[in-house]
């Protein structure tokens, strides 16, 4: 293991006095952890840092604030650098278990129809885009321009129609 000579050993002591490795090799935290379970500390007189963070910038490299960090090992407890990898945000999202990383991984919509290129309507801006389905959305305006037309009420009981 490689440590960075550049940085102050109390800090590396700080960080190892919280750890105890585990037959994975991931280096479990065992100090403070926020409420989505990853390791906080104080360091560079900040209140609270994230220890994954410290830990890389201790034995790996110095992080920015613009850069995001993907746990491997998929323990977020864990601060081994050697199982975090710098990614883009959005590769950090599509590789989690949340629900935007487990509406990316879906291959066709509720009503059956795949997500191909030309079935895929991008939705949003910015960080926030996601997709629908074309054939559903074009279904659904299809049916409020004929209840437009014949003065059905609009939306329809959605229990019955499923929309």
């Amino acid at each position: 293991m490689s440590i960075r000579t550049e940085l102050p050993e109390e800090t590396q002591a700080r960080l190892t006095k919280w750890v105890i490795p585990t037959r994975g090799g991931c280096w479990e935290w065992t100090g403070c952890r926020n409420k989505g379970g990853y390791g906080t500390t104080r360091w560079r007189h900040h209140e609270s840092a994230l220890a994954h963070r410290v830990s890389y910038s201790v034995y790996r490299e110095e992080l920015t604030p613009e850069q995001f960090i993907d746990h491997l090992c998929g323990n977020r407890a864990c601060i081994n650098p050697w199982h975090m990898e710098v990614v883009p945000f959005r590769v950090n999202v599509a590789r989690g278990i949340g629900p935007t990383a487990r509406n990316g991984r879906k291959t066709h919509c509720k009503r059956g129809h795949e997500f191909t290129p030309e079935n895929t309507m991008p939705v949003g801006s910015g960080q926030t885009v996601g997709r629908k389905c074309r054939a559903c959305h074009n279904e659904l305006h299809r049916q409020k321009a004929y209840a437009q037309k014949h003065g059905l009420p609009w939306p329809p009981n959605t229990k019955r129609t499923g929309w």
